[in-house]
């Protein structure tokens, strides 16, 4: 792929580079295009084994006994360790994509399963952190959202492990906003596709619920979370090559 991001020595001498929020755009739609089955599948896949082992504690949702409780603390961490088995796969995609290597999907599970535990624990810490910037106020929680935007790509390619949350906020620092509008516009397939299977699960099935509507959210997931997964480590890989020089082909040697 050629890239089209300017780099540090060639554009803006005195100032900061811009983000480049159209190429970003744009790479993660043609890395998802050809990618579109492969990337699928690994999105469906987690997500559909989670909710299985979710349903026998499926409960009404004016239940407020202590096993429904139980039961949705559960399924928030199942869903969060889904997720973050997809994103650690969908990084090292990526990075090969960009770089024009191979790496065998038992490699890319082997660490993204090495990798689940701190995604899903950090995970878990950004979403609360960020939901009481909201509550607070929202321009808190935005900004939040964008410092911490690029916990689980540092993870991943770079081991940070526990300390995902503070090297993210070290790379988006000056960029935070611009991020948050990136996410924004890299969001709405998320959003779209959970109005759907909403809109599906009260008109088709009248509640959401069971094993068809678990299949029916799966697959919209599916189809839109790589977008936003995508646009994640394009954005912490753009954010590498303007503050510290490094180009992807050389982040990429880690999957090597």
């Amino acid at each position: 792929m050629t890239d089209t991001h300017p780099t540090p020595s060639s554009a803006m001498p005195t100032g900061k580079i811009p983000l480049g929020i159209g190429s970003i755009i744009g790479d993660t739609f043609r890395i998802f295009g050809r990618h579109f089955v492969m990337m699928s599948l690994v999105s469906f896949v987690p997500i559909f084994v989670a909710g299985i082992l979710l349903l026998p504690f499926e409960t009404d949702p004016d239940d407020v006994s202590s096993s429904a409780l139980v039961g949705t603390v559960l399924g928030v961490v199942l869903m969060f360790a889904a997720g973050g088995i997809t994103q650690a796969i969908i990084i090292q995609m990526a990075y090969n994509d960009r770089v024009g290597q191979r790496s065998s999907f038992g490699a890319m599970l082997r660490r993204a399963f090495a990798k689940v535990l701190y995604i899903t624990v950090l995970s878990l810490v950004v979403g609360l952190t960020v939901g009481l910037g909201f509550v607070a106020l929202i321009v808190p929680g935005l900004w939040l959202y964008g410092a911490l935007a690029v916990v689980a790509p540092a993870i991943v390619v770079e081991d940070a492990n526990w300390r995902g949350m503070g090297r993210s906020f070290s790379l988006t620092k000056g960029y935070r906003w611009s991020i948050v509008g990136l996410i924004s516009l890299a969001y709405i397939p998320l959003l779209i596709g959970g109005f759907i299977a909403i809109f599906l699960g009260f008109s088709v099935f009248e509640m959401p619920g069971g094993i068809t509507y678990l299949v029916l959210e799966s697959a919209l997931t599916a189809i839109m979370a790589p977008i936003f997964n995508l646009a994640i480590v394009l954005t912490y890989a753009r954010l590498r090559e303007i503050k510290e020089g490094i180009t992807v082909d050389r982040i990429a040697e880690v999957f090597a």
